[in-house]
């Protein structure tokens, strides 16, 4: 049941996130049906540059935003189940520096200005941001199985005072919005016991709330300090918190998730039912993203093509307002009309509000850029935009489902991820008698004479040893039911636990005799003791019993079959 290989890795493995050919076609009809258009219409001057054959291949994005101390990277380490290079998480620590956490055949740090060059990330129009911003931009590679299909952006908390003229020395909130117009999915985290929303964090979600709405999600962190009744007033406090920031036009607030988002204990057990279900509902969100990311690549190009229709018929309607001598007087003057203008162009284009740009934004760059930036709108451009709009994309979507229909699920595995199916699978075989193979030992590199090597845990086990009596054990074994009762008792997260039990029933039969559990317990104090979990059971931590083995399959294939199995039914979320 555990350590076989998904069928579907290696195919996925080549074909990424998206498959070739759907790419191909989505980079095939920008180029030759949209681009053209965008460029006639000076279009890359107001919205920044040209898309890359990266936009529509790439992995799946999950961009994190927040104030300052919200624990936005204690998530990333918490989801990943590891540290990446340069991950610092410290007491009033706050990074100034905008992190993309991505797959990477080694741990290493790449720099802004290496970033914005890579063609495997959408990216490059971070480069429009200046050197100011790409000296705090880097990207953080490690070889990880959860990053095998998704990549995150770590970005500084956004305080008072980030805007056009920042200490920073680049406008953050630009960059956050640049951000999410390429992301999947969108965390605001927010402190449980600090719920201020500046006037700038509430820019950036009135400016998501026109596009991105969909793809947001508020993850209310730090639940675990509050009562029962403080979080139900902490969550409607929060519910009123965004309908005041992102305007009272939105009449359903986004998705509020409640839990304690880091590897430490529990401060409180009163809510651990609630915080956990809550976050397994996260989870399974963040896990199917692969899944729809092509038809979410095909949803922004639709998205962006009306944005470059509407935009061409304004600078057309501009350009047949002008003179064949205008003069700078007669351009103000014009300009003073421009919100007339956009109305008579929807009724007259059949082109909806929500489609056009950002009026005030439009009006400011034509009045910096002057009337020469003003261009005609050739028919033949116009006609093959539509036909993408109303022929090409419709065939491609229809094609896409048939082929896909076929192939295997593309999740998200390992790390936070690895212990994921319906029920909590660190309970090994209990009351349904299915056996989860565990983390094994491994090797030891010196053969035989790993048995000199003393057990850590020898001083400890004659205390574990009466708690494993208590439990009543059935031949010498208890199932993970039992050791529940056990375990859960530390307070520590299911996904810490989960780890926990692979490390320690290492035989993988689904249960732990009086070895095991006292290496469960031995690991469970270390973790409260705040030391780190190994990734593999070192030999000295390995029973004397169980050290002449034959080596099998690691942890990082542990659950991918379950896992591919287990989401087989669950719906693919297309965020419009």
């Amino acid at each position: 049941m555990w350590g076989r290989k998904n069928p579907g890795d290696a195919a996925r493995d080549k074909q990424g996130a998206c498959g070739p050919s759907f790419q191909e076609s989505l980079w095939s009809l920008y180029q030759e049906k949209l681009l053209p258009l965008e460029e006639a219409s000076s279009f890359h001057a107001f919205h920044g540059p040209s898309l890359r054959q990266a936009d529509f291949g790439s992995k799946s994005l999950v961009l994190l935003l927040g104030p300052p101390g919200a624990g936005k990277t204690s998530l990333l380490r918490y989801l990943l189940q590891e540290d990446y290079p340069g991950l610092r998480v410290a007491p009033g620590h706050g990074t100034d520096a905008v992190t993309i956490v991505s797959q990477g055949p080694r741990a290493v740090i790449l720099p802004g200005h290496t970033v914005v060059l890579d063609p495997s990330l959408p990216l490059a129009s971070l480069g429009s941001f200046g050197s100011a911003f790409l000296n705090r931009l880097v990207c953080a590679q490690l070889p990880c199985s959860v990053l095998k299909d998704i990549t995150f952006v770590d970005t500084p908390g956004i305080v008072a005072g980030d805007g056009p003229n920042s200490p920073r020395g680049y406008d953050l909130l630009e960059v956050l919005l640049s951000l999410a117009s390429r992301a999947d999915r969108i965390l605001l985290m927010v402190d449980a016991q600090r719920l201020d929303f500046s006037a700038e964090l509430s820019t950036v979600l009135r400016s998501l709330r026109r596009h991105h709405r969909a793809k947001l999600r508020v993850l209310l962190n730090k639940s675990d300090l509050l009562s029962a009744h403080e979080l139900l007033r902490a969550y409607g406090a929060l519910t009123w918190c965004l309908g005041r920031a992102v305007g009272p036009a939105v009449v359903e607030s986004p998705r509020i998730h409640v839990g304690s988002f880091w590897g430490e204990p529990l401060r409180s057990a009163e809510q651990r039912n609630l915080l956990e279900t809550d976050e397994r509902v996260l989870l399974r969100d963040l896990r199917v993203l692969p899944r729809g990311a092509c038809l979410r690549r095909l949803a922004e190009l639709g998205r962006r093509a009306r944005l470059v229709r509407a935009h061409a018929m304004l600078m057309h309607t501009l350009h047949a307002a002008l003179p064949f001598s205008g003069s700078e007087a007669y351009w103000q003057e014009l300009m003073g009309h421009f919100d007339e203008i956009c109305v008579r162009v929807c009724c007259e284009q059949h082109i909806w509000p929500g489609d056009l740009p950002n009026i005030n934004s439009m009006k400011a760059m034509l009045l910096i850029l002057g009337p020469s930036i003003v261009r005609s709108l050739r028919q033949s451009h116009l006609t093959s935009l539509n036909g993408m709009l109303n022929q090409d994309l419709p065939v491609l979507l229809t094609t896409h489902h048939r082929q896909t229909s076929a192939k295997p699920s593309t999740i998200i595995t390992g790390g936070a991820f690895s212990s994921f199916d319906g029920s909590f699978m660190w309970l090994g075989r209990g009351d349904d008698g299915q056996s989860d193979d565990g983390q094994n030992a491994e090797e030891d590199e010196e053969g035989e004479r790993g048995k000199d090597v003393p057990w850590a845990v020898a001083a400890d086990k004659p205390e574990f040893d009466k708690v494993f009596s208590s439990l009543s054990p059935v031949n010498g074994k208890i199932s993970g039911s039992r050791a529940k009762l056990v375990l859960i008792q530390s307070r520590l997260p299911n996904v810490v636990l989960g780890r926990i039990w692979r490390l320690s029933d290492i035989d993988g039969d689904g249960m732990l005799d009086s070895e095991e559990f006292s290496l469960a317990s031995f690991l469970v104090r270390a973790r409260l003791e705040g030391q780190e979990l190994p990734t593999r059971l070192p030999i000295h931590l390995v029973p004397p019993s169980k050290r002449v083995r034959q080596p099998v399959e690691s942890i990082a294939s542990c659950g991918e079959v379950e896992a591919a199995e287990s989401v087989d039914n669950e719906p693919v979320q297309c965020d419009h």
